[in-house]
């Protein structure tokens, strides 16, 4: 199912939200792998702290290029999800 810790099976496709879907817009691996990156891990962790004015405390200093960039790009995944679901619910109607 696009698990790089599995075998490839040729005819299966990763998971993805609707809107990618229609968007034409796949992951090429299974999003579950992405969150078991360190990198990933990290981002999320610092997230709060990001959100409440005290990722300066959790890093020890100012944060890296790096960090912003996955800070911004979380956010950025957590709006996109938000104003799928919205659509969703608009469209069914609830």
């Amino acid at each position: 199912m696009g698990c790089p810790y599995e075998p490839r099976h040729p005819h299966a496709t990763p998971w993805a939200p609707r809107h990618l879907i229609v968007a034409d817009a796949r992951p090429s691996v299974c999003p579950g792998y992405t969150t078991t990156l360190p990198e990933v891990q990290e981002v999320v962790v610092a997230t709060p702290h990001w959100e409440h004015g005290t990722l300066r405390d959790l890093l020890g200093g100012a944060p890296s290029p790096a960090m912003l960039a996955g800070l911004a790009a979380l956010r950025a995944g957590i709006k996109e999800r938000d104003a799928a679901a919205l659509e969703e619910r608009t469209k069914g109607g609830a």
